[in-house]
């Protein structure tokens, strides 16, 4: 089955690809990292657990319904309205976003207080000769050492809220909008230096190679959206020196956290890119027996915890009562699993354990059928705007946003994150709208 699930990804990967001729099309970028994912798995390197057949048929069958929401979007002939057009004075314009750099400027100072201070409290417990893993051990909640208790008062009480809702979510967002604004916009030194700062704060004090994940996804996906005719031969050099260098600090920042570990890095990153096709078979045994579902509530939880925690504020409670209820569940997922000789993981279910939980088989079908359409639909308006010469800032951060989900589906289906599904949110904020002309220039009022 697992050859068959191959086999079938990437001839998807591969068609879509001579079909849209661009890469950075949902339907390639979602199966052919499932391509990878599952190859790698199925060679069960390192004693690692096989897999149902009935887990890969799953896989199967949610990316299936992916390609066919993908192309019923791409077929739709409706357009979607990119725009006002106004004649009423012998002219048209077209409204268009640009960066709201003081609100930008304002969330990345809230970002760079939270790091500051969790970096103060990560310099004392290294000069006490804690190391980098331990301290991320106690941060995340695996140990109860209390090496990471400084950390802490920042995350409670009327802290809470602006931990969750400004400073997770807040620190990717900025990293998101720099990036977007190094390759189309204005290359704000300001963004450049926050960001810079930001992300080497947060390696220093967590060890956090998911932000580097990031950042190279960013720059790879806007590279290949924007390769032809935006950027000039030098710039496109110097953006692929910097891809080089945050995948130095990646591993660089995984062999300080792997060093007192028993396993090798090559094996540790083995696990971490296929540890979650055997941790959904497991998890899917799991949720078939208890037969409860959650409609919806653990896949999009990250979204609706925002404007759920507002109803909360004006008295209105039930909502948050059952979003707690489904993360209880999906925290449940964070247990540690053995999933062969001497390997614990967690947490990487696949985003097709989210879809199951909310309605079984079906939720995996209508969950992937949706997600496709949403990229897509997103894509074809993104595709038909770089086509027509536009660079559309906030389109361009949503599309590059939705990207990085799709390439890491194999992990979670990231809307039931709050510290990932508010990154969408921050476009509400992070641009503001102006009117164009036709030829792209400022309209002057």
């Amino acid at each position: 089955m697992s050859a068959f699930a191959v086999i079938l990804t990437l001839s998807l990967a591969v068609l879509s690809y001579k079909i849209e001729k661009r890469l950075y099309n949902p339907i390639t970028l979602f199966c052919g990292i499932w391509a990878l994912v599952v190859f790698f798995a199925a060679l069960h390197l390192y004693g690692m657990n096989e897999v149902s057949d009935e887990a890969y048929f799953i896989i199967i069958l949610g990316i299936i319904c992916f390609v066919l929401g993908s192309y019923a979007a791409l077929l739709m002939r409706k357009r979607i309205k990119i725009g006002h057009v106004n004649k009423t004075r012998n002219e048209n314009y077209i409204v268009d976003y640009s960066i709201n750099y003081p609100v930008v400027y304002l969330v990345g100072t809230i970002v760079l207080f939270y790091l500051i201070v969790e970096t103060v409290v990560a310099f004392f417990a290294y000069r006490s000769g804690i190391q980098m893993n331990e301290l991320r051990s106690s941060m995340m909640g695996y140990s109860t050492t209390g090496y990471a208790s400084g950390m802490a008062l920042l995350r409670q009480g009327p802290f809470a809220l602006i931990y969750s809702f400004v400073f997770l979510p807040g620190f990717y967002s900025l990293l998101l909008v720099t990036s977007v604004d190094v390759i189309i916009g204005q290359k704000n030194r300001i963004l450049m230096i926050m960001s810079i700062v930001a992300v080497i704060l947060k390696n220093y004090a967590e060890g956090s190679r998911m932000c580097l994940t990031h950042l190279v996804l960013y720059f790879t996906l806007l590279l290949l959206i924007y390769k032809r005719g935006t950027l000039s031969k030098k710039a496109k050099k110097r953006i692929k020196q910097a891809v080089v260098v945050i995948i130095v600090g990646f591993f660089v920042v995984s062999s300080i956290r792997f060093s007192e570990s028993e396993k090798s890095m090559t094996q540790q990153l083995y696990m971490y890119f296929t540890c979650s096709v055997p941790l959904f078979d497991h998890w899917l045994a799991f949720e078939k027996s208890t037969g409860i579902y959650t409609y919806g509530a653990v896949s999009l939880l990250g979204l609706l915890r925002f404007p759920c925690n507002l109803l909360k504020m004006i008295g209105i409670t039930m909502p948050t009562v059952i979003l707690n209820n489904a993360n209880e569940i999906a925290v449940n997922w964070d247990s540690f699993v053995n999933i062969g000789p001497k390997l614990n993981y967690n947490s990487y279910a696949t985003l097709f354990m989210y879809f199951y939980k909310d309605a079984g088989i079906f939720g995996v079908m209508l969950g992937s059928f949706l997600f496709g359409f949403a990229s897509s639909r997103v894509y074809k308006h993104l595709k038909r705007e770089v086509a027509n010469g536009r660079k559309p800032l906030r389109l361009t951060y949503i599309y590059v946003l939705l990207g990085c989900f799709l390439i890491q589906s194999y992990i979670r289906f990231f809307f039931s994150r709050t510290d990932y599904a508010m990154i969408l949110y921050y476009a509400l904020i992070f641009f503001k709208k102006e009117k164009l002309l036709d030829d792209g220039m400022k309209r002057e009022e």
